[in-house]
């Protein structure tokens, strides 16, 4: 039994670590990418509508509520999601804000938004959901807004 503690010890000094150093400096990396990621990442922040309609000269004349139609401006993107019907796929095309009623002389009604649709046209009648790119935020600062609403709650 007096033989055990020295191959104990001789043992320990023969072990490098490299396991664990590889698997500490694996771990740094992985913190340092998503630390890097809550800082400089970018997600859209949308706001939604699905009551449009198609206007004669082909636009969308999209409402939306007066919060949303505060944050709206021309040249925002959109994303249109046409639901076809039936066994069809949802069909999704690009669009851009052309003009909001609360920005414009133009004659479009309150809380509505007038947007070019490119690529397709679309018909009087469809259906679906509008969603525009109002902001583009880091997770940083959502999670910080976050704590300080929940705090202020």
């Amino acid at each position: 039994m007096s033989l055990a503690f020295p191959r104990s010890i001789r043992a320990l000094n023969h072990d490098a670590g490299y396991a664990t150093l590889v698997g500490l400096l694996v771990g740094i990396v992985l913190l340092a990418l998503w630390g890097a990621w809550l800082v400089l990442g970018r997600i859209p922040i949308y706001e939604t509508s699905r009551q449009w309609q198609v206007a004669r000269d082909g636009t969308l004349v999209v409402t939306f509520t007066t919060d949303a139609i505060a944050r709206l401006r021309p040249g925002q993107t959109a994303r249109v999601s046409v639901e076809p019907g039936g066994d069809k796929p949802r069909q999704v095309l690009t669009a851009t804000v052309i003009a909001v009623a609360s920005h414009t002389t133009s004659q479009l009604e309150a809380g509505t938004a007038r947007l070019i649709v490119s690529g397709a046209s679309l018909k009087a009648g469809q259906s679906g959901e509008v969603q525009v790119v109002v902001q583009e935020r880091s997770p940083w600062s959502i999670l910080l807004d976050a704590i300080n609403q929940r705090l202020n709650s």
